[in-house]
């Protein structure tokens, strides 16, 4: 955490983010922009969705998107090169910020809830809160947010390869 000093004169707290988690999701960010360009690429080659092993132009497949084949592009190569080697550096990416974030215990001390949040009365609390439509504090609502949008990515980008 970086104080600062306001011009009032009050000291303002502020979290930043350690340098090798920024460094991974800036990171991350190219290789996701990579994937979709290099994904778009190796689309307009070849517009057809397949499901299982094969594929082939002359097979069946599970979904025909409107597009011509674009069979003779220069892009049709480097493009699934780089879909690859995009991935692969995503995967390194998020293996070093989950190897960080372990050795620092950052997902301990940000993301897990702390002792005194696992006791009957603030689960209690916190159904009652929820059962009334009253609005959390802004750490309580988005430490599960962020839980669940980290374990879907992962999940996801393991599962579509």
């Amino acid at each position: 955490m970086a104080e600062t000093a306001t011009p009032t004169g009050e000291v303002r707290s502020d979290y930043r983010h350690s340098p090798v988690i920024r460094i991974t999701h800036w990171i991350t960010a190219v290789a996701f922009l990579c994937l979709v360009i290099s994904g778009v690429a190796i689309l307009l080659a070849h517009p057809r969705l397949y499901w299982g092993e094969t594929g082939v132009r002359s097979g069946p497949s599970l979904i025909d998107l409107p597009l011509p084949f674009v069979l003779e592009s220069p892009i049709r190569g480097p493009g699934r090169y780089l879909h690859f080697l995009s991935a692969w550096i995503s995967l390194f990416a998020g293996l070093v910020y989950l190897i960080n974030g372990l050795c620092t215990y950052h997902f301990r001390k940000h993301l897990l809830p702390s002792r005194s949040d696992l006791n009957w009365k603030q689960i209690r609390q916190a159904i009652l809160r929820h059962l009334r439509f009253e609005r959390p504090p802004k750490e309580d609502a988005q430490r599960p947010s962020r839980q669940r949008l980290r374990s879907n990515g992962i999940i996801g980008s393991v599962e579509t390869g």
